[in-house]
């Protein structure tokens, strides 16, 4: 039956020289010893953990990436990270690489395709070529997208007198044509 003890490694120097030893002792005092000769602690690896955006979520317009990362070897600034997404089963793209870890990233995701199947990864590397990574495996890019109206009548230089009809045609992606706000509005004389 196995026995375990958790030992907090991080709490020892790094070295390729480790030994280890287990000796149980039983009623009688006769001893049994387990031994390793040699092993390594060390170096840690760095940890990440992606704060923003969340599984599931819908971004859009200018976006705040965050996330935490932490190395119980180096101070958390000094991480080289790197930012990549992709979507619609395309490759990873980098968004963002640094050999400084600001924490967060702006993201400017109104020149992207909106979509629910957006993936984020984001990878921090310590001085000892050590990486943690952490990834969102979905999230949707939603940026809201302006009418697109068009003027039917009058045309370009009709002359006009009378009661006359005024006519355009207004479509927008996320709201019924018959649900927009619509103002007319005219100007005279420069």
């Amino acid at each position: 039956n196995p026995s375990i003890y958790s030992w907090d490694t991080t709490t020892v120097p790094n070295s390729n020289d480790y030994e280890l030893r287990v000796i149980a002792t039983d009623d009688t005092s006769l001893t049994g010893t387990g031994y390793v000769s040699q092993f390594t602690i060390g170096p840690n690896s760095p940890t990440v953990n992606i704060t923003a955006p969340v599984d599931g979520g819908i971004i859009n317009g200018i976006y705040t990436i965050t996330w935490a990362a932490s190395d119980p070897d180096q101070a958390v600034n000094t991480l080289d990270v790197l930012i990549e997404y992709r979507y619609n089963g395309t490759s990873w793209t980098t968004l963002f690489s640094s050999t400084n870890n600001p924490g967060s990233y702006l993201w400017d995701t109104t020149i992207l395709s909106d979509a629910n199947d957006y993936r984020l990864r984001v990878t921090v590397t310590d001085d000892n070529s050590q990486s943690g990574i952490d990834t969102i495996d979905q999230f949707t890019v939603d940026n809201p997208s302006a009418p697109n109206v068009a003027i039917i009548q009058p045309l370009q230089g009709a002359i006009w007198s009378g009661v006359r009809d005024v006519s355009w045609t207004a479509a927008d992606l996320e709201q019924a044509s018959s649900t927009l706000d619509i103002l007319l509005q005219y100007r005279c004389c420069g």
